[in-house]
């Protein structure tokens, strides 16, 4: 019997998606890729009809049987995906005691993240500060702490959004803006940490403890197009919004909605084809 946590696959349409051998970014561990692979072959596509599911899966794989929580919607480089927080393999003589091991997984998960709202009060304060100076005007929450099939694990970090609503209205502003949320979330109090993703990702607020929550923040600024995949559009219209005093939830679903409108269709075919982008991320040895 083998546990795994957070194991991702590519469930998308482009005829161009590498098989999960080839997509090495997307594996920490060399010998998940077999098991992203049967998942990718029960679960090829990422739709709306397998976020609505919650039931727990359970997949036979030649001597072996697979058992796991439901898929949530996940995104890497330019593609969909789909993702399994926990995820047990045993064998066929095995089940029963995988499945108390899985249900004892689980429980951890969701103990982990009843505590959710105790950490967001320790980082509510500097997203309130920043709402009032202007910085930000929307936060929505995504992930395992978040999605209604998540199960954290005890490395996930809790991923925010900050939405912009102001449009970008000269060159340079969405850099600007970063570097004032760095600057306040660097400065500010509180035993927590921050990353903050941009075009990669940095730290810009260490916690004291190591058993603080760390926060992951992306800025999204008015005028965001983004790639058309349905991940995208999920967050956008299902994110869950953080109470931030001040703004109300319906204002706060209302901006968000307004984010989602304004997504470009899928144009990854044409942009591919135009070398915008690329099958593989860049300094990826795929050979």
């Amino acid at each position: 019997m083998k546990v795994y946590k957070g194991v991702s696959w590519i469930a998308d349409k482009l005829s161009v998606a590498p098989s999960e051998k080839d997509a090495k970014w997307m594996h920490h561990r060399k010998e998940e890729v077999w098991l992203s692979s049967v998942f990718r072959k029960r679960y090829p596509l990422s739709t709306k009809a397998i976020f609505k599911g919650k039931r727990d899966i359970k997949v036979k794989n030649n001597k072996n049987v697979i058992i796991a929580t439901h898929p949530r919607p996940y995104e890497q480089w330019i593609y969909d995906c789909l993702k399994v927080d926990i995820a047990i393999v045993c064998r066929r003589n095995e089940i029963k005691a995988a499945e108390k091991r899985f249900q004892s997984e689980k429980s951890a998960a969701l103990k982990r993240k009843s505590n959710l709202s105790k950490m967001l009060s320790l980082f509510s304060p500097s997203l309130a500060i920043m709402h009032k100076k202007g910085i930000i005007d929307v936060v929505i929450g995504r992930g395992s702490y978040f999605d209604v099939n998540g199960y954290p694990s005890e490395k996930d970090d809790i991923d925010l959004i900050l939405l912009k609503e102001e449009k970008p209205n000269y060159a340079g502003s969405y850099k600007i803006i970063n570097e004032k949320i760095t600057e306040f979330i660097s400065d500010s109090k509180g035993d927590f940490g921050v990353n903050l993703i941009s075009f990669d990702e940095k730290t810009i607020k260490k916690p004291l403890n190591k058993h603080a929550p760390t926060f992951s923040l992306i800025l999204i600024m008015k005028g965001y197009n983004g790639l058309g995949t349905l991940y995208e559009r999920y967050v956008l219209e299902k994110g869950v919004p953080v109470k931030i005093p001040g703004l109300k939830v319906n204002d706060a679903k209302r901006i968000t909605r307004k984010f989602a409108s304004n997504l470009n269709k899928d144009t990854r075919e044409m942009q591919l084809r135009e070398n915008k982008l690329t099958v593989f991320p860049k300094n990826t040895n795929n050979s």
